[in-house]
């Protein structure tokens, strides 16, 4: 079989051969990956029966799409010998890791856990393994458990062979006994299941009982000299309980011994129970090393912090008082709400909490109350996914989640999705990949529900899109057409029942309407039903407890609502005061679950606005007399008189463009759309304003006098986001930066001496972007994440070519100076450089690089200008300093019976 081709795989190696068949290695020539191809017996050709049977079984367990299940591909033929194409899992099986003895109690609960979620999912669908075992279980190297050889033994059942020797990894596959056909393996095979009877989930679940056993006490349960003493020992042997190490978790023996119950009847009737209390058991076993828990204090103070060790406690004993496995085998409900309590939680060392008003990597509590996931920049600027155990004094970071923004949870859990480089990503707290789920431009946060279905906004100017978690095509659940006015649907949240979702609208000046604001929740249904408004909202709203919770002001708002009869059930409260609401993007910086845990962010004022300061060459700095400004784009007039930037309405929530002259120190609003009108430049003869308009899911550049007289000229109109950012020294040559759904952005460019079509000028694998002229119009700087991080760079337009990079420690938004032997740019820290360049002919000599000020703010728009009369250049500063600590409350729901903090 070495080297031979079937279909479009290419025959490797033999790894693996047992009683259903012969596993080899194999290269899938068309998706250049590695895949398994199992090569079935030889007997089965010859009876139609059951070829019939196994290929309608192979499209069953085809369906199977799920982390801890090894996917089936395909069928090929080779010669009329089916042939199954299975995901090739790497790393050892678990009998390997079992022949060296019992494995760590962590070790036990992370594969126990995983391999009752595989098997769950599976159950849910229908479908039962009927031989599981270690050697059916593979453990990669990221300690990802994979379940091997789903259905197989029944999609073969009926085919001869020889019973097996005791070594009873192998599969039995005729009848050892009167009572019908023994399908499994004789070691890890109920009782049921031995004795020919039909079996159902509960077998899967004797077997999970057996592994379990074994990687608790690293014996075989049951063995014996030959098959048939194994099936005897597996009718009437009692496992040997005393062989538990002293310290195994209780959940776990207790869970075990409900597991291999004889009587299918009082076994454990679903593996999903299993897979809750293991969740449990990690929490059950920090708790009991802990050296003893406090009573619950009374509600403290306004005010009061207490520290997280005590709160992880406090949780910890929480998670326990959930329930515990009874003889149902069911966990009982919470009892009563958590002792309320106050804790601070300060970010990890050199890092601090990235809110980007556009890409805010907001924390959010997982379902179970006992992890936080949250975004943080370190000091050299990158943003990373954090998670944070409530039971543990350290977060850490998720490795492969940069520019991570807009997390939130799995209802398990277990995984965390996320938006980065524009698209929809999903990975495990545990460890393993990253997976990409679809594509999302500009994602507006999402909801995961029990169903394994994601809710969520791909853009910021889009509806509401429905996904398989597992990934797939997104399909349209609300449109902006439906909604008069609205020109973004966003932050949708699921409702209970897994079909409604509340979500916030966002319209365009002047649709208000009655409700006298721009943004409200609105209820929708992934079946088209019930799509109405609310309430006006200033903010996205969470489902937690039964209420409706939402920042107004900076005031957290709860309001009782019904998932069942999908309306509110009384008024509105303030719950407490101080979160953080991000304007500009309508969000409230808070988190809640039922689980009775709350987290946010004070909000220490208005955040998301800054001030536009000017500073000079020795880090003087001079405040521009405008009003606080967007981060939406500003630049300076070419004769250094004037100043445009964009400004949010506060009537209308939309952004329009401003203009202020220096000298008199007086504003005039330019652009009067109902649409959002953002990202100002300047043409270099200071005669026209290009900007940015956002309609109706549509970006267009336009650009219009600066006298105010005529109609804006449509430059470029694109269905995905894009944004001007400098004019050649002729005005004949436009630069602007395009979404690019591979690499996040590229530049493009627009003649428009000669009428063509915008084309690329820097689009590459790399996200590259904030392209500006030189001032002879012969080269440009641009950034680019080529070294894995935004750099800035210069490249000639000369014949000759020549690139060079700028920047060692991060490069964003350069800009020439207005004699061109400058470049300026911000380090991902916010300290503004200059570096001397000399440009001679095709060539560029780069001078000294030296720092003029600090804490300027990084936005995702130009936040540099220089002023070519005085040389000075304008940039950002945050308005308000924020506060670098996530705030904790337990107990929260105390807070709803006693009418507020």
């Amino acid at each position: 079989m070495i080297d031979r081709q079937i279909g479009a795989f290419k025959v490797l190696e033999l790894i693996g051969r047992g009683g259903m068949g012969e596993v080899y290695r194999a290269r899938d020539t068309r998706l250049d990956r590695d895949v398994a191809l199992k090569l079935l017996p030889p007997d089965l050709v010859r009876d139609p029966d059951r070829l019939a049977r196994f290929d309608r079984e192979a499209k069953l367990l085809a369906a199977l799409q799920h982390q801890n299940i090894a996917s089936i591909y395909g069928i090929e033929d080779a010669d009329g010998q089916p042939v199954l194409v299975m995901e090739l899992a790497e790393g050892r099986d678990l009998s390997e890791r079992l022949a060296a003895g019992p494995l760590p109690a962590g070790e036990v609960e992370r594969i126990a856990r995983q391999l009752a979620a595989g098997l769950e999912n599976a159950h849910e669908k229908g479908i039962v393994h009927r031989d599981l075992k270690p050697a059916n279980i593979k453990v990669t190297g990221d300690d990802r458990v994979k379940i091997l050889d789903f259905g197989l033994a029944r999609a073969l059942s009926g085919l001869g062979g020889a019973p097996v020797p005791a070594d009873d990894q192998h599969t039995l596959t005729q009848g050892l006994t009167g009572a019908g056909v023994v399908l499994g393996t004789a070691a890890y095979m109920s009782p049921e299941q031995t004795r020919g009877y039909e079996v159902d989930r509960r077998a899967d679940i004797w077997a999970f009982g057996v592994i379990l056993y074994e990687m608790l006490t690293g014996q075989r349960l049951f063995a014996g000299e030959t098959a048939s003493d194994t099936l005897a020992a597996v009718l009437r042997k009692d496992p040997e309980w005393t062989a538990m190490p002293a310290d195994a978790s209780p959940v776990l023996v207790r869970l075990c011994q409900r597991c291999l119950e004889r009587d299918p009847q009082l076994r454990l009737r679903d593996i999903g129970e299993a897979r809750v209390a293991l969740e449990g058991s990690s929490v059950s076993m920090l708790t009991s090393a802990l050296p003893g828990v406090p009573p619950a204090p009374a509600a403290p103070a306004r005010g009061r912090r207490r520290n997280l060790g005590w709160l992880a406690a406090a949780i910890a004993v929480a998670a326990l008082s959930f329930g515990a496995l009874g003889m149902t085998g069911r966990l009982s409900p919470v009892a009563d709400p958590l002792p309320l309590v106050h804790a601070e939680i300060s970010m990890p060392a050199s890092t601090g909490l990235y809110l980007n008003p556009g890409f805010p990597g907001v924390p959010v509590v997982a379902p179970d109350a006992r992890h936080i996931a949250f975004a943080a920049q370190d000091s050299n600027g990158s943003v990373m996914l954090y998670v944070r155990s409530l039971a543990e004094r350290e977060s850490r970071p998720i490795a492969g989640t940069q520019g991570a923004s807009y997390p939130f949870w799995a209802p398990d859990s277990r995984s965390v999705a996320f938006f980065a480089r524009e698209q929809l990503n999903r990975v495990d707290i545990g460890g393993g990949p990253v997976m990409t789920i679809c594509q999302a431009e500009n994602g507006k946060w999402g909801s995961w529900n029990d169903e394994d279905r994601i809710l969520f906004t791909p853009s910021h100017n889009a509806g509401i899109f429905l996904v398989p978690a597992t990934g797939g095509e997104p399909v349209a659940v609300t449109r902006l057409e439906d909604d008069e006015g609205a020109r973004s649907h966003r932050f949708p949240r699921w409702l209970p029942d897994g079909r409604h979702f509340v979500y916030l609208s966002w319209y365009r000046g002047g649709s208000a309407g009655d409700r006298g604001s721009d943004t409200a929740l609105r209820l929708g249904g992934v079946d088209g039903d019930a799509d109405r408004e609310l309430m006006p909202s200033q903010t996205g709203a969470v489902f937690a407890a039964d209420h409706l919770l939402y920042v107004h002001e900076t005031n957290l708002m709860c309001r009782p609502f019904s998932w069942r009869e999908l309306d509110f059930t009384g008024p509105p409260r303030p719950l407490m005061d101080d979160v953080l609401g991000i304007q500009g993007a309508h969000y409230g910086v808070f988190s809640a679950v039922d689980a009775d845990v709350l987290a946010y962010v004070r909000s220490g004022g208005s955040f998301g606005l800054s001030n536009l300061v000017w500073v000079d060459a020795e880090g003087e700095e001079t405040p521009l007399s405008v009003p606080p400004t967007s981060n939406l784009g500003f630049a300076v007039s070419p004769d250094g008189s004037r100043v445009v930037y964009s400004r949010v309405d506060d009537q209308t929530g939309t952004f329009d463009i401003w203009v202020h002259e220096i000298a008199r120190s007086l504003s005039t609003r330019f652009t009067f759309g109902a649409e959002s009108e953002y990202m100002p430049v300047w043409s270099a003869d200071g005669a026209w304003i290009t900007y940015c308009s956002d309609e109706s899911g549509t970006q267009k550049i336009y650009r219009k006098r600066v006298s105010g007289s005529g109609t804006p000229e449509l430059l470029v109109s694109l269905d995905t986001d894009c944004t001007p950012t400098a004019w050649s020294p002729d005005d004949g040559r436009l630069l602007f930066t395009k979404v690019n759904p591979v690499s996040g952005y590229s530049s493009w460019i627009l003649d428009t001496t000669d009428g063509s079509e915008p084309r690329p000028l820097r689009e590459t694998e790399f996200s590259e972007g904030g392209a500006c002229f030189s001032p002879d119009g012969w080269w440009i700087a641009y950034m680019s994440d080529e070294t894995g991080q935004p750099e800035t760079f210069v490249e000639t337009l000369h014949p000759e070519g020549g690139r060079w990079r700028i920047s060692s420690n991060g490069g964003m938004w350069p800009v020439w100076s207005r004699d061109g032997s400058r470049i300026y740019y911000l380090e991902l820290t916010g300290g503004l450089k200059v570096t001397e360049v000399v440009v001679d002919g095709a060539e560029l000599d780069i001078g000294r690089t030296e720092s003029v000020t600090g804490g300027v703010e990084i936005q995702s728009s130009r936040t540099l200008a220089e002023n070519p009369a005085t040389g000075q250049v304008l940039v950002q500063k945050p308005l308000h300093e924020l506060d670098d600590s996530l705030q904790l409350v337990t107990g929260w729901r105390r807070m709803l019976a006693a009418g507020g903090d």
